[in-house]
């Protein structure tokens, strides 16, 4: 696999506690592997979201974001553990691939701070208005749901009070049934079990890219 591209990752600004009670309620109530990678806008001018996530796709800074964010979310999807002659510990070694499909045909929807709110209260409560739900799933209460949309929107606000969102086509990253049916070594993502989410945010010099995957 290719070495990334000299883009800079960020360590998202934001406030790292109120990204974990998201996606840790995200985790639980559509039974996913969220994630939420964050990348520096180098020209913001002449900033074009699809072509910057094109970029961060072909570069495999996406797929680099993603695997770190993997092992530090204890997932280990995208590595795996290797026990060096004469090491006393082990180590986490990437695998080979990517999970970018090749796909740039990307479609998005620009969405407002509302549907935004209505697409994570639906994932987090099991409302069904847009994703499914299955008996693996542990939705939250509206009001808790409510609480944590109101921080995630706060925090963004706070930074960037003209941010955008980006409702896209969840369809750029392998698929988990091509790894059970086509070939064991793919490394996939997207389930299509009805709660995959890819949600881009601009805030400010910042993407932000906050993935769903809900598992049957």
């Amino acid at each position: 696999m290719a070495s990334p591209a000299p883009m800079r990752v960020v360590s998202c600004k934001l406030k790292k506690k109120m990204k974990d009670k998201l996606l840790d309620a995200l985790d639980k109530s559509a039974n996913s592997n969220s994630f939420w990678l964050s990348f520096e806008i180098a020209n913001e001018e002449s900033f074009d979201v699809t072509k910057f996530l094109i970029h961060t796709l072909r570069t495999t800074v996406f797929h680099y974001e993603l695997m770190k964010q993997d092992l530090e979310r204890s997932w280990n999807n995208y590595s795996e553990i290797v026990m060096p002659k004469d090491w006393n510990t082990p180590i986490f070694v990437q695998k080979p691939g990517n999970t970018w499909n090749g796909n740039t045909d990307l479609k998005f929807e620009l969405v407002s701070e509302d549907k935004v709110r209505e697409l994570l209260i639906d994932l987090l409560t099991g409302q069904q208005k847009h994703y499914s739900r299955t008996s693996f799933c542990s939705p939250i209460k509206l009001e808790k749901a409510n609480l944590i949309i109101d921080e995630f929107l706060r925090e963004i606000k706070k930074k960037d009070e003209n941010w955008k969102a980006y409702n896209f086509e969840p369809n750029f990253l392998n698929r988990v049934k091509d790894t059970l049916e086509v070939d064991a070594t793919i490394l996939s993502y997207f389930e299509e079990s009805g709660r995959d989410l890819a949600l881009g945010i601009k805030e400010g010099e910042t993407f932000h890219m906050i993935l769903t995957n809900g598992y049957p």
